[in-house]
């Protein structure tokens, strides 16, 4: 990823991957990530299509070995979504990965929009003009799950 010609660093802590993010997780160290965001990502709404989601009990897993494992403040995973299959899904993923032990726990009710998503995306746009609304979910790795402070 390259920056624009003349574009300068605003933060010294801020990467973006212009691809498959999955396919990052695995270059990532563990317990070095303090937050990860999940935007309105693709539905695959069709049940032939449900593997190619990226919340999926394999990807939580991940997920949790790269976010941060601190008592003081652990780790977490927000989602957004307008696609209600969607958003029960990845609660049922959450629920099948923490049936072997926690390693998630649901942060309720999810910290106000503002401090993590203060834009509104396209796709949030198109959702409203569509009739739907925004579901928004947050994790956090569960403070028994190891600690790293």
């Amino acid at each position: 990823f390259e920056m624009a010609s003349g574009a300068h660093r605003l933060y010294s802590n801020v990467r973006l991957w212009p691809g498959d993010g999955v396919k990052l997780f695995p270059k990532i160290p563990s317990s070095s990530i303090a937050t990860i965001l999940v935007t309105f990502p693709d539905p695959f709404p069709q049940n032939s299509e449900k593997p190619w989601r990226l919340i999926q009990p394999s990807t939580l897993k991940e997920i949790h070995r790269i976010l941060r494992k601190s008592t003081s403040v652990p780790g977490r995973l927000f989602l957004a979504t307008d696609h209600e299959g969607y958003f029960e899904w990845s609660n049922d993923c959450m629920d099948d990965i923490n049936q072997s032990g926690v390693l998630f726990q649901k942060v309720d009710p999810c910290p106000p929009r503002e401090e993590w998503l203060p834009a509104v995306s396209r796709y949030e746009k198109k959702g409203w003009e569509e009739g739907r609304r925004t579901m928004l979910g947050c994790w956090e790795v569960s403070r028994n799950a190891g600690v790293d402070d």
